[in-house]
């Protein structure tokens, strides 16, 4: 069961990069539609299709957690491979770990892309 959990994660993980970086997928913000500012997430799409098109400069122009984001995500599927392969559960746990522990610095950091975000004006 936990392989097919972990096959699974490692699936999206995979398709939502080919949709990133083979089709053009863009959609308006609702935060920053209705609300008329930019959330934390506005300028995320931009910014990984021009992380993965190797434009870095663009993509910490378009939101500045594109990139750890990214690696993040590369990261994360190089353990779940490894769990995949020895049946075990360790990367789900590990996640888990780092929020419960990180979770006031995240909302910061957070708070402080959103500023970030609408004082650039993404």
């Amino acid at each position: 069961m936990k392989r097919l959990k972990h096959t699974f994660v490692l699936g999206i993980f995979a398709i939502i990069f080919l949709l990133f970086y083979v089709f053009e997928i863009s959609w308006d913000c609702p935060i920053k539609k209705y609300l008329h500012f930019a959330c934390p997430g506005c300028g995320l799409t931009r910014s990984i299709r021009a992380l993965l098109n190797f434009n870095l400069m663009d993509s910490i122009k378009y939101n500045l957690l594109g990139i750890p984001l990214v690696i993040s995500i590369i990261i994360i599927s190089i353990f779940l491979i490894k769990d995949i392969i020895n049946n075990t559960n360790k990367v789900e746990k590990k996640v888990y770990t780092i929020f419960e522990k990180n979770y006031k610095i995240i909302l910061i950091i957070l708070v402080i892309i959103t500023i970030i975000n609408n004082i650039n004006g993404v």
